[in-house]
C-alpha cells in the first residue's frame, strides 16, 4: 500500500499541485499477489490519496500506479 500511496503523492508533486488535490482515477498494476495485498486497504488508500476511482490490473511487471488528477 505504501508504494501505491507514494506513487499518487509523486504524481501530485510532479504536477506541482497540493496533496489535497483530488485524483480522478488511479490504475494500480502488478502481480496478483501484490494487488491482493493492496486491495485489502482499498478504502484507506482511496481516502488518503483522495482517489475517486481506484482500478486494479494484473500484470507481469512490478507494482506501479498511473494517476489522473481531477480538474
Amino acid at each position: 500500500m505504501a508504494n501505491v500511496l507514494s506513487g499518487i503523492r509523486k504524481a501530485k508533486s510532479e504536477a506541482k499541485v497540493s496533496m489535497r488535490v483530488d485524483v480522478a482515477s488511479a490504475v494500480v498494476s502488478g502481480s496478483a499477489a501484490a494487488l491482493a495485498r493492496v486491495q485489502v486497504a482499498t478504502g484507506d488508500l482511496a481516502a488518503a490519496g483522495r482517489v475517486a476511482e481506484l482500478t486494479f490490473v494484473t500484470s507481469d511487471g512490478p507494482l506501479s500506479v498511473e494517476v489522473t488528477l481531477a480538474g
